[in-house]
């Protein structure tokens, strides 16, 4: 473990400010970072692992909503991290600015059958992962779900020793993202590479729905989100689509209803649902690679979506209503963001929403955090974006690892990332200003980088106007 502290100036502009209420500044602040490959010398760890590692990339990591006592010790958050066939658990204090890795979950290598059917291993690279309540009392949030390029999905529960590990088989190939929603504690979303999502019982660790079909997306699933409420779902692919389903259809509850009676003595076929109640394949110009439900004052399903086309969409659907027939495909775009250096794909957003307050954080390809002030764009100001500049002194020169993985804790106080070369970069907000304004943001410059005197410093500071 590693800690590197460090400061850094910002560029900022001298665009419109927020509406009455909302904060007139949002500060972050790089307090540290973790190596979660462990030793200094990480060059030497490297150079002498297996050949047949696949990568170091963080595709996910997550803070725990509501981590219990005995799971925070004298921290004040916990944060599951997923890379390679790794799931690391670290504790974080209340500053960000003392953490501790207290658990390394490792995946074993699967037995698969190669194109000649002869059987051989092979390594699990995990993709997504969910913290999810207890599955037997659904009280605390002590429990992992986890899944990748194998397609199994494994739940951990933190609290049982030894581990008490779970498994969810069905997906015929990889996982890509996991949903889940604490207004329906029983279930587990999961999109896959096999075109379909399914719905899990956690309890019963059965297959209650598969969502897909002739009317269902005809590639990968990429990214998939639960609303607030656990009604619909929101599914991105990459045949450019992006539809919601509704999850709690009379005729469908009926049926799950009959399958979660009978799950516990028999193992029941999933009902199918083969076609969405919403579709749209003319938002974006490219694959879609993460959606998000959101929120407004409206109490209006807003549904936010990134794509290969370098843009960032707000916009809301017009959802049919029960009862009647069709699928859905009217929408109104609220606003459109175009993105910088994201040529990569697979890059995901997170959104930490709170009494009026909206920020969305989206990494880069440079080692960039860039935030947008969506309370901005609620009121029909220009956006206020900003940059985390997290580049790395590693070795002889700085890291530029792309940023796959962003994640708010629920107080919105710290923020983390995770970057292609296994690193965590975690900053802590202040609701007071401390960057510092240079003579281009004085002359009403456009929102610039973090300037850096000595590249091993690493405490960047952010401000939203």
């Amino acid at each position: 473990m590693r800690a590197m502290p460090g400061k850094r100036s910002l560029d900022v502009d001298d665009g419109p400010k927020p509406s009455a209420g909302a904060p007139s500044y949002i500060t972050f602040t790089s307090v540290t970072q973790h190596d979660v490959w462990g030793p200094a010398n990480t060059n030497t760890l490297r150079k002498n692992e297996p050949k047949h590692r696949i990568s170091y990339f963080i595709y996910a990591l997550q803070f725990n909503p509501d981590p219990p006592a005995d799971l925070l010790g004298d921290f004040a958050y916990v944060i599951a991290v997923v890379t390679a066939e790794h799931c690391l658990f670290l504790r974080v204090s209340h500053n960000g600015d003392r953490f501790e890795q207290f658990e390394n979950f490792s995946v074993p290598d699967q037995p698969v059958k190669d194109k000649k059917k002869k059987e051989t291993e092979a390594k699990e690279d995990i993709y997504t992962l969910q913290w999810i309540k207890d599955p037997i009392n659904r009280r605390d949030w002590t429990a992992v779900a986890f899944a990748g390029s194998t397609g199994i999905i494994r739940l951990v529960d933190l609290q049982l020793q030894p581990q008490r590990v779970a498994f969810l088989r069905g997906h015929a190939t990889a996982v890509n993202e996991l949903a889940y929603c604490k207004a329906q504690p029983a279930f587990l979303l999961s999109g896959s590479k096999d075109h379909t999502i399914r719905l899990w019982s956690i309890k019963y660790l059965t297959c209650l729905a598969v969502f897909g079909g002739a009317q269902g997306h005809r590639a990968e699933i990429i990214s998939l989100d639960v609303d607030l409420f656990g009604a619909y779902i929101v599914s991105g692919s990459f045949d450019s689509t992006i539809k919601i389903w509704n999850l709690f259809q009379p005729e469908h509850v009926a049926l799950l209803d009959k399958v979660r009676i009978h799950a516990i003595t028999s193992d029941p076929k999933p009902v199918t649902v083969p076609s969405a109640c919403f579709s749209v394949s003319d938002i974006h110009d490219g694959q879609i690679d993460c959606v998000r439900w959101a929120f407004g004052g409206d109490k209006n399903h807003y549904v936010i979506s990134k794509a290969s086309d370098k843009t960032v969409l707000i916009w809301m659907p017009t959802l049919p209503q029960h009862g009647v027939p069709g699928i859905g495909t009217e929408w109104q775009l609220c606003h459109k963001m175009k993105l910088q250096n994201n040529d990569y794909w697979f890059v995901k957003f997170a959104v930490w929403q709170n009494e009026g307050q909206h920020v969305l954080a989206l990494g880069d390809d440079k080692g960039w955090i860039r935030l947008h002030d969506l309370q901005a764009l609620a009121t029909k100001q220009k956006a206020a974006q900003r940059s985390l500049k997290t580049k790395v002194n590693r070795t002889s020169s700085p890291s530029k690892a792309v940023i796959r993985a962003v994640s708010f804790s629920t107080d919105g106080r710290l923020l983390i990332g995770g970057s292609d070369d296994g690193i965590c970069h975690i900053f802590r907000r202040s609701d007071s200003p401390t960057g510092k304004r240079s003579p281009a943001a004085s002359q009403g410059g456009r929102a610039g980088r973090f300037e850096t005197d000595d590249e091993d410093d690493l405490d960047d500071d952010f401000k939203e106007c």
